[in-house]
């Protein structure tokens, strides 16, 4: 059963995500020169279990509270970027689930695996690196932290050590095109918490919404995106106007700069 690690002063300061489908694992070496994030180390969990889901909303739903002050300077952004997003009910391996995306900008994460005889895990030897592949069943600990850089506010999640416990189903190598497409993630600055600027005074108040609503709105936000860069990666029958007409537009979301929202509408 997945569960949520706090320190001696009650705070969480990891998860144990238990049983998740491992996709797009760059764990045993790291993206190579030439892709999207070069260089860093990472997997995409896939979590069927609701009650994993609901864990890993918990503790991002803290990280968020506690970023308002510590983080984003005492204010709601007014977007929010997240490490997850539901799965792609057209792809056969996501359908039904919840992806986690979770990364290592500098460091390998420890890599282990459970022997099924004795159910004892060990760290991983050079005998046993074929074993590691995409569609392995695996638990993983996994740290979320908020960060605002260069005016993009999120929560991201760190990979800290991941554990092969079944065999699964191996998902056939995929191309990398979603991730030459995707925006420039902070895995690759190591970003650090810097101030907000303070928002200009507006003459007419703005309705407040929910820290919950703004997280909700943010993991819709990641879906859709995901979904529109799979459309944009499949231009087989396509003409080259219909390609244009599928990429995603440029720019910043409408709407008034200085709208006021809540953490519970950014969360949501």
């Amino acid at each position: 059963m997945s569960r949520l690690v706090r320190n001696n002063d009650g705070k969480i300061i990891r998860i144990r995500v238990e049983n998740a489908v491992v996709s797009y694992p760059y764990l045993i070496a790291p993206r190579p020169e030439g892709q999207f994030k070069t260089g860093s180390y990472g997997a995409e969990l896939i979590v069927f279990d609701e009650e994993t889901i609901s864990l890993i909303k918990q503790y991002v739903r803290e990280v968020a509270d506690a970023a308002v002050k510590l983080v984003w300077n005492d204010r709601i952004p007014a977007t929010l970027n997240l490490p997850y997003r539901l799965g792609d009910e057209d792809n056969e391996i996501e359908a039904g689930g919840f992806v986690l995306k979770t990364g290592s900008p500098k460091f390998q994460p420890k890599l282990l695996i459970r022997d099924p005889q004795s159910g004892r895990a060990h760290e991983l030897t050079e005998d046993e690196i074929g074993e590691f592949y995409a569609g392995m069943i695996a638990d993983a600990d996994v740290t979320f932290k908020a960060y605002n850089f260069n005016g993009i506010a999120g929560i991201t999640a760190y990979l800290n050590a991941i554990c092969k416990v079944g065999e699964g189903t191996p998902i056939a190598a995929m191309a990398s095109i979603e991730d030459s497409f995707s925006a420039p993630s902070v895995f690759d600055a190591d970003p650090q918490p810097q101030p907000v600027k303070p928002a200009k005074a507006t003459t007419k108040q703005q309705s407040a919404k929910s820290l919950d609503d703004l997280l909700e709105a943010a993991e819709q936000k990641a879906t859709e995106q995901k979904a529109t860069e799979q459309k944009a990666a499949k231009p087989k029958g396509a003409s080259l106007d219909d390609l244009l007409q599928a990429a995603p537009k440029g720019g910043q979301e409408s709407g008034p700069k200085d709208s006021v929202v809540t953490l519970d509408d950014l969360l949501k």
